[in-house]
């Protein structure tokens, strides 16, 4: 189950973590923000997952397996290789979700692709 919270009572700053991300979108952040940091564990599976981030709300997200512009083009993807942990960090300015912040984990690199990892992975992200 996805849980987002603060990291203390006034901060800017929210926590994110998914210890069971699949290729079922969720909302990281139902607002417009940026994220500072991610980490993507994929240590439980013998193939590549992409990370995929998208500026939108997670019942906004659709997937499709083969026919481009079908599917929702994910804002950011980060590749995790077959059992690595990628952790990601990012200035502020970089990357800003303008609508909200949605996650998913995905076999398939790019815009396509519509099968979940064999092995739920986790996520966390500092958001802000």
């Amino acid at each position: 189950m996805p849980v987002t919270s603060a990291l203390a009572a006034g901060s800017a700053v929210t926590f994110f973590r998914d210890k069971a991300l699949t290729n079922a979108a969720v909302v990281a952040d139902a607002d417009s923000g940026s994220i500072r940091m991610i980490d993507c564990d994929n240590t439980a599976n013998a193939s590549a997952t992409y990370f995929k981030l998208y500026n939108l709300a997670a019942a906004s997200v659709v997937f499709h397996a083969a026919t481009p512009g079908s599917s929702t083009n994910p804002y950011v993807v980060i590749p995790a290789a077959a059992g690595k942990r990628i952790v990601v960090t990012m200035d502020t300015t970089d990357v800003t979700f303008t609508t909200a912040i949605s996650c998913a984990a995905l076999t398939t690199g790019g815009t396509l692709g519509t099968t979940a990892p064999t092995t739920a992975v986790g996520m966390r992200m500092l958001l802000a």
